[in-house]
């Protein structure tokens, strides 16, 4: 069995539903460094005032009135400890619907999601069904505006030394890549955009695994895929 789906099956146990880590999505003229160049016109922007309209093409200009299906977190990384791999995912799945959440968004519950997906036979543990065609039926079958996806690439740890005092310090990083697919139009907003966080532990660095520090750096590079879009909405009042 692939040591990818053996993890994740159980880090996405929030929504029933067993993953694997490839998705080959195929580029969209419109992109450029992995966002749609139509966001960096303020006519595009959900943010800006379009003359009191409720929506701007197709989708809503208000989170609340925005709904969003939030795929699990896909841990494609080459961590070998299979509770490490369940333990990050996990994270990133908390941190994607905490961000979503607490904008406003309207968050399809995942009961709902594992139940479409079962029903429309889309076995995402067959990397044929990562592709952009299955992530807007995923959209379309739930009357979703927007859906979310997320894979962490990479996860490592670094032991090394504070260039002044010489202390030993051990930093955790990780690597993703983010999508963000308007089902509405059928484009990608965000396609394939890579961002990365790292966290650091001066105290007690000697005898600390590093599993803990990159746990921790898991929501961070999570939320840095999608924190620009997200700003974009005007909070829920």
């Amino acid at each position: 069995m692939n040591k990818h789906f053996i993890s994740t099956a159980a880090a996405l146990s929030l929504l029933g539903v067993a993953c694997t880590a490839t998705i080959a999505l195929t580029t969209h003229p419109q992109e450029q460094d992995g966002v749609d160049i139509r966001l960096k016109k303020s006519k595009d922007r959900p943010d800006v005032d379009n003359g009191g309209r409720e929506s701007y093409g197709g989708l809503p200009l208000r989170a609340q009135d925005t709904k969003v299906v939030v795929l699990p977190v896909i841990n494609g990384s080459g961590e070998k400890d299979e509770r490490q791999r369940y333990d990050q995912a996990v994270k990133g799945d908390q941190e994607l619907q905490k961000v979503f959440s607490e904008r406003g968004f309207d968050v399809i519950a995942g009961q709902a999601v594992h139940r479409m997906l079962i029903d429309n036979e889309i076995d995402l543990t067959n990397e044929e069904y990562w592709n952009r065609a299955t992530l807007y039926k995923v959209g379309k079958k739930l009357n979703a505006h927007l859906v979310v996806f997320v894979v962490i690439d990479n996860v490592e740890q670094v032991r090394q030394f504070t260039p002044v005092t010489k202390d030993q310090e051990l930093v955790g990083k990780v690597r993703c890549r983010t999508w963000i697919i308007d089902a509405v139009n059928e484009r990608a907003i965000i396609a394939s955009k890579k961002t990365e966080a790292s966290s650091k532990n001066f105290i007690f660095a000697e005898a600390d695994s590093g599993a803990r520090l990159i746990r921790n750096t898991v929501p961070k590079a999570v939320k840095n895929g999608v924190e620009e879009f997200v700003n974009g909405y005007r909070k829920s009042r």
